[in-house]
């Protein structure tokens, strides 16, 4: 037996070679970028940068912000930046990683910057436009960045701007054990965070929504939709303020994602299949119409105001959303489209959705 290739597909806004591709134009079809032999964990893209972090811990980027790791780095191809990288995610003009599972580190244009170590090791990491959280194995969340709207920390801390990683606590939601909260996931949109939190004392799933507004009333509609009809939506939105409801005890959610403007679930209830749900924005097609897909769905990400899906057989990528720069395929009205279909020889391990860009991860056994 050989040894898996991997190759990385992308498209969409390449202005200053975040695509990896040797020049800085946008790309409106899947093209080639990188082949490797190594499994691909994760990958990051920031405003005008992107990062691939490897199964053995070597972090690559490329774009504009290769210059806060080596400025004598090609901007427009992808190159090893960082070594022993475990986590890694970026923001609009920054890059957070974590080495070793527990120290965080920040990179942007006041150089590299260590914040902190933690206690436990760090489990995922989640970002937005300026703002960053950080969960570990024990379901611990700290945060860093922009709190403006109030969309990390609630009303614990008022903050504008947190420079380091503070804890992010849930004291403001009453009748609730607060020691036993854990966040299981969380997701990011422009100026809001989506909490999924579990209490262990109550044995009950919490959705929280921490945001100035909720100008498009995502946290009432997520509630229609997975939420324990038993109990109403309690709390408030504002600044420094918190709103949440309880997750329906049949309902378990699979995937928990954030575009600038809308949030999508992926969920099954009573263990009768997985089901793709958007809530928010939809003037550019950013929510998901199932009903334009009759294949089952094996993954999904989603970026700044675009969506992508991995088909059950791993063959097929669609896209929907905003494809201003192509990162939807030639066509940008937003509906469901194919953007990908694999050659017969390849397969397709993951998508990842950027700021306005796509990247497609296969695989394919060497002759």
């Amino acid at each position: 037996m050989g040894f898996l290739l991997r190759y990385i597909d992308c498209c969409g806004s390449n202005g200053n070679g975040q695509l990896g591709l040797n020049h800085s134009e946008d790309i409106d079809r899947p093209t080639f970028s990188l082949a490797v032999n190594q499994e691909v964990e994760d990958i990051a893209i920031g405003g005008n940068h992107s990062l691939i972090l490897f199964k053995n811990k070597n972090l690559f980027a490329s774009g504009e912000q290769c210059g806060f790791f080596d400025p004598a780095l090609d901007s427009d191809r992808f190159d090893i930046v960082q070594k022993d990288v475990t986590h890694v995610c970026a923001g609009w003009d920054f890059t957070a990683i974590v080495k070793n599972n527990v120290s965080v580190f920040l990179y942007d244009k006041n150089g590299k910057r260590h914040l902190i170590d933690l206690s436990e090791n760090a489990k995922f990491m989640r970002s937005s436009l300026h703002s960053v959280i950080i969960v570990d194995n024990k379901g611990s969340a700290f945060a860093f960045g922009d709190n403006k709207k109030g969309q990390l920390f609630g009303d614990m801390i008022t903050d504008k701007i947190v420079p380091e990683p503070k804890k992010i606590t849930f004291e403001d939601l009453p009748n609730s054990s607060f020691n036993g909260l854990m966040v299981l996931d969380c997701c990011m949109g422009r100026d809001y965070t989506i909490f999924y939190l579990y209490d262990e004392e109550k044995d009950t799933n919490i959705i929280l929504m921490r945001c100035k507004t909720d100008r498009f009333s995502i946290l009432t509609n997520m509630y229609s939709t997975i939420g324990d009809r038993d109990h109403e939506i309690q709390g408030s939105v504002g600044v420094n303020k918190s709103q949440w409801f309880f997750v329906d005890k049949h309902v378990k959610i699979n995937g928990l994602k954030s575009m600038w403007s809308s949030v999508h679930v992926w969920y099954n209830k009573d263990d009768t299949g997985n089901k793709l749900v958007s809530f928010g924005n939809n003037v550019y097609g950013q929510k998901y119409d199932g009903s334009k897909l009759e294949e089952e769905i094996d993954s999904f990400d989603v970026g700044t105001e675009h969506g992508l899906l991995v088909t059950k057989d791993k063959h097929k990528v669609y896209a929907w959303g905003w494809g201003e720069h192509g990162n939807c395929g030639p066509s940008s009205d937003g509906s469901l489209k194919l953007l990908f279909q694999d050659d017969g020889e390849r397969i397709v391990q993951n998508v990842f959705g950027g700021y306005a860009n796509t990247f497609i991860v296969t695989s394919r056994m060497p002759m």
